[in-house]
């Protein structure tokens, strides 16, 4: 099971991807996650946090995924 949380912003300065999803966002996240697990009666089940950072520079639109980023 993945959970994906999308950060998009506009910039022309790099910003770092791992660090964009702040501590009390990913705490949010797993809160989230393991409600849905719970109400689905699948909280057993393995999960992985991912994060898909967009950012739209100069006309351009830059997409990454990582996976396993908290």
């Amino acid at each position: 099971m993945v959970f994906i949380e999308v950060k998009a912003r506009r910039s022309t300065m790099f910003w770092r991807t791992r660090g964009c999803v702040t501590e009390r966002k990913q705490e949010q996240v797993h809160t989230v996650a393991d409600g849905y697990l719970f109400e689905h009666d699948i909280d057993n089940r393995p999960c992985r946090f991912d994060v898909v950072a967009i950012e739209f520079i100069n006309g351009k639109t830059e997409i990454r995924h990582i996976r396993d980023a908290f």
